[in-house]
Order: C-alpha cells, then structure tokens, then sequence
C-alpha cells in the first residue's frame, strides 16, 4: 500500500508510554476482509503510524520494566506540560492540513533522525575535494549552532531562523555577504539531496518560501600578463614545484585541485598534439584540455604512469606562499596572490588572442557563459581603458 495515495481522514497525537514516544497517527476508512466462520464481518484498519521528535526531550512517566507509573518532581511536569502544548499545536497544523490534503506521510520512517547525523553519514559516502568537503562540514556546523534539528522540524521558519544566523554573522564582520550566499546554498544543495532518499519533502517550496539571500560582490582577483609570467618565471621560488604549478595553470586553465591529483597516465600525446585529462572537480566528469609547448617547459621529468605529475604538491599555506614568491618577484600586486588568479589569467591570454568568449569558456570548462565574464570582468575593464576609438570605428566621410 502506498501510504501517501490513501485518503486519509483523520489525525491524532498519541503518547507511547511504554516506549516514551510521542506519535502522529493518521487512519483512513477500514478495508473490508469478508466475514469469519461465525459470520462476523473483519476489517482491516488503515492507519499510519508516524513518530514525532521533541527537541528539547520529554521525561518518561511510566517504567516498563516495574510496570510502574513515575511520580515526576514538578520541574520535570512543567517542562513536559509545555512540550505538550507545542505537540498539540503541532498536531492542529497537521490537522488542518488534512483538510487540504497535504500528508506528512513520507517522513514516517525518518523524520525522527537528526539532519547533522544524516549530513554528516552521507557526506562520507561522496568523493567531494578535501576543500569542498571542509565547506560542506562547516555549513553543518552552522546549521548545528542554530538547532541541532530533525528533519520533521526544517520547515521555512527553520530556514529563515537560520538566515538570520548567518546575517547576524555578517553584521559582526564575521562573514562575508558572499559566504552567507555560500552557506544558504550548500544548506539546499544538502536538503536537497536528503529529499531524494525521502528524509524530507517539499524542500524547492521551503525555500521558495523563505527569506531570499543576496548574492555578494565576488572579489575579482589578480591577472598576469605575458611579460608578466616571464618575470615570474625567471624570479626563483623557495617551493619550486609550487612555482612551476601555478605557471603551467596560467597557461592550461586547470584548478590546482586538479592539478594536485594529476597524473602522467592522463597526459597524452598524438601527431604531435599533447592533451591532458582532467576530471574537474566540480561536476566528476572528464575533460581534454589541449597543452601549448609553453605549457610544457614548467611540467617536471616524467615518471611512472600511476605518478603524480607535480609530485608532493599540497595546499599547505599555498596562497601565503605564492604571495611571497610574487612580492619578491618585484611585481607590483594589492592583496594577496591566490592559486585561483591562474586561471584568471589563462581566461585573459586567450581572451587577448582570440577575442572567443566561446573559446575562453571551453578552456575553462565553464558551462555558463556568464561565469566566463565574471573571470574576465577586471581584464576587459582595463582593456576598455586602452581603446583607440579610431582604430576600431570607420572612417565615414561626410
């Protein structure tokens, strides 16, 4: 039978006091089963049992084992007098909800279950980057610091609750307007996810629903340009397979994510042309990215095919690192260098060359377009600037 294509027209709290269990049953119309060897009519009923969490705990007034009702002290009635309350007020919404037919049948099994236990459990199963992971973790913590909630409780006041969170973080100079946007996406992209195993239901309309969160002014980062790279290079580095990473990112487009992990086997070479495989860290799948013989010169002497081809390059302190290294170059840069201005600056070079948006965003495995213009914002700026409105405009004798 499946629960959620019944009818059902009734919905009652109950209380479990052998198990200390708070429950939501909703029953429909008995299905008749025929009449017995005496004559007597059966029924089969239909009812759906759906066990309801309390947060804040309720304390047990009867011991199975002694058979025995607890005499609780008066501290202990008046805090499950007031869960009590907040029960029937709960079992009124879900009352007036039958009246519309909305069910909150397909959280039977799982609505007691806590979201950061869920979270966290299905995390492991994944193969996310070490650093998206560490995002994901983080917006479980946050969501933690609001209420350690179970499923059956997020709803849109839930979200706005934690919205406001994130707000209050931001107005203390905590967070940035961009990272709130963060959180509150991950936090759908996690709902999301639990709906498909049927933790939750409704999570599109939740959302829809809430508070909305503004996008951040994204920091553009730093470009470098060929003279540029040419000084770099020929400016030494304490950390050389560092140096030779970044360069060799300038000029490929890849994300240090994925240059971490690459190896030799995924550089191939054919008539001439030499590619490398790439499986890009944000959606797992493949990507060939063409290799210029610039590119090549900052690759190390080849190894084995299962090597790494940047052997022992790891995050540790990098941007730090690359700072230092482009200060020291004599380079003048605001703020700090970050691995990420690698591939900014192959959008610009072949921006510069090609005027392809097309071409940039391919290389950059970008699959919207408008994601390929926020990486080259800065860059056409400045270029803007350059312009030489009698080069480009005809001349037109009048």
């Amino acid at each position: 039978m499946d629960a959620t294509r019944v009818k059902w027209t009734k919905v009652k709290l109950e209380y479990n006091k052998h198990k200390n269990q708070w429950r939501m049953i909703y029953s429909a119309k008995s299905i008749p089963l025929g009449e017995d060897d005496k004559g007597i009519k059966r029924y089969k009923q239909v009812r759906k049992i759906i066990p309801v969490p309390i947060p804040l705990g309720y304390h047990p007034t009867f011991d199975p084992k002694t058979k025995q009702e607890i005499k609780l002290p008066r501290h202990k009635k008046d805090h499950n007098k007031k869960r009590i309350h907040e029960l029937r007020m709960l079992e009124s919404e879900w009352k007036k909800d039958l009246t519309n037919q909305i069910y909150h049948i397909n959280q039977n099994s799982t609505s007691g279950e806590r979201f950061s236990e869920w979270a966290i459990a299905w995390m492991n199963d994944q193969t996310f980057s070490k650093s998206y992971l560490e995002n994901l973790i983080t917006t479980v913590k946050h969501v933690k610091k609001v209420e350690d909630v179970h499923f059956l409780s997020i709803d849109t006041a839930f979200i706005n609750k934690f919205i406001k969170y994130l707000n209050d973080l931001k107005k203390i100079g905590k967070l940035e307007q961009t990272t709130v946007r963060i959180y509150y996406e991950r936090f759908l992209l996690l709902l999301t996810n639990a709906e498909k195993e049927k933790k939750v239901h409704g999570v599109e309309q939740i959302f829809s629903d809430a508070n909305k969160v503004e996008y951040g002014e994204s920091k553009i980062g730093n470009y470098f340009s060929e003279d540029e790279l040419r000084v770099l290079a020929a400016t030494p580095c304490r950390n050389n397979i560092m140096k030779m990473a970044f360069l060799f990112n300038c000029l490929t487009g890849i994300r240090i994510s994925e240059c971490i992990e690459l190896k030799w086997q995924d550089i191939k070479e054919k008539d001439g042309r030499i590619t490398a495989d790439i499986l890009t860290r944000k959606n797992k799948h493949s990507q060939v990215i063409p290799i210029s013989n610039s590119a090549v010169k900052f690759m190390p002497e080849r190894r084995g095919l299962n090597d790494k081809v940047f052997l022992a390059l790891t995050y540790s302190d990098m941007n730090n690192k690359l700072t230092e290294w482009v200060k020291s170059s004599g380079l003048e840069r605001t703020g700090k260098t970050k691995t990420h201005d690698a591939r900014r600056t192959c959008g610009a070079l072949i921006w510069k060359k090609t005027k392809n948006i097309d071409t940039v965003a391919k290389f950059l495995n970008h699959k919207n377009i408008s994601e390929t213009f926020k990486y080259l914002r800065k860059f056409l700026g400045d270029t803007f600037d350059e312009v030489d409105a009698n080069e480009i405009m005809p001349d037109i004798t009048i």
